[in-house]
């Protein structure tokens, strides 16, 4: 029986520079589609560890509030950046959130203050919410803090409803206006997630 004889070719060792440069292609059109993904699932990370951490201070300080018996006031700085958050009876310590996340309330604030939220020593949360409906009170009455990730390609709004009867908190998703106090109680929707 006959053997094939095969011969070595030095020419035949590696990829064309054609090869090389269709994979350099398709690496960059496979990157270019997958970057602007991964940011969005980022700043969804941020919005929703942000909803997370105010959420815990406001439940910290309601417990606080009824094991201490007495009340327990947080404080949201929203003109700082990043935002702060910061209760006079917290374990944990004061918060803040991502450079990047903005914080909006239909909370009454005295101008140049941070706003106000009291739990008192039977956990329930006292505030005024700003609405246009006159005379009050407002359709709905819960506090709404909106969360939202500026510069970013999400549009995603986060919020988290406060009940001022007995200091409930609700997190989920927020439609509707948010660009004035008035028209997050009046028209905004804090739906559960």
């Amino acid at each position: 029986m006959r053997r094939l004889n095969v011969r070595k070719n030095n020419q035949n060792k590696g990829f064309s520079l054609i090869e090389i440069s269709i994979i350099v292609v398709i690496i960059g059109i496979l990157a270019a589609i997958a970057v602007p993904s991964f940011a969005g699932s980022l700043d969804r990370v941020k919005l929703n560890q942000a909803v997370v951490e105010v959420r815990g201070i406001l439940q910290e300080a309601q417990r606080q509030a009824i094991r201490k018996s007495q009340p327990c006031d947080v404080m949201l700085m929203l003109s700082t950046t990043p935002v702060q958050i910061t209760a006079n009876c917290g374990v944990t310590g004061d918060r803040n959130l991502s450079e990047r996340v903005q914080l909006i309330t239909n909370i009454s604030q005295v101008t140049g203050n941070p706003i106000k939220i009291t739990f008192g020593i039977l956990g329930t949360a006292e505030f005024t919410v700003l609405s246009s409906r006159n005379p009050p009170p407002p359709v709905d009455p819960s506090g709404k803090l909106i969360f939202s990730v500026a510069r970013s390609s999400i549009q995603d709004q986060k919020c988290l409803a406060i009940s001022n009867t007995l200091g409930l908190t609700r997190a989920g998703n927020y439609t509707g206006d948010s660009t004035a106090a008035n028209h997050i109680t009046d028209d905004g929707i804090c739906t559960a997630s």
